[in-house]
């Protein structure tokens, strides 16, 4: 897969430097991984993830698994996406690829994730969520509740496969 990363660095707060400090040498595992699709509503996705690495200490991955081919509508989320992740201090980490479950893995390990943001599946048909937390289990995730805040899955909810 390909990869393109952002990281808002450049004229930040004292604040917005030390959690760019963290995210330059964070393999902690107090990084917060966002994971988005192509769609406009991940915002309030990004927001809670900032909220979320805020309260941990961490520093904050938008991360997004896309197929290799896409289209201009998908190009035109991802620039919302990168202003998004920009307003929120946070790297973004998209990544081409035809498995999107092993590319998101990977990136967990490589990024030092050790808390991971869901959203909710587009369809109900979609397991990505469940697959991620049966495929690798060793983060905690979270979900967003009512209120738009992170909210831990509790091992009792998570499904099965």
């Amino acid at each position: 897969y390909t990869r393109l990363t952002y990281n808002n660095s450049a004229g930040q707060s004292g604040a917005a430097m030390k959690r760019g400090a963290l995210m330059l040498n964070d393999m902690s595992k107090n990084t917060v991984a966002v994971c988005v699709t192509g769609q406009m509503g991940c915002d309030k996705l990004i927001r809670a993830g900032r909220e979320l690495a805020d309260r941990l200490g961490g520093s904050l991955v938008v991360m997004s698994a896309l197929p290799k081919l896409y289209d201009a509508e998908t190009a035109r989320v991802l620039e919302y996406l990168y202003s998004c992740g920009a307003g929120a201090d946070a790297k973004m980490l998209v990544m081409y690829t035809d498995h999107p479950m092993d590319a998101l893995i990977e990136g967990f390990k490589k990024q030092g994730v050790g808390h991971v943001l869901l959203g909710a599946p587009r369809d109900h048909s979609s397991q990505m969520g469940a697959r991620l937390m049966y495929g690798y289990p060793k983060v905690k995730y979270y979900a967003l509740d009512p209120a738009g805040r992170a909210c831990p899955v509790q091992d009792a909810v998570r499904p099965a496969l």
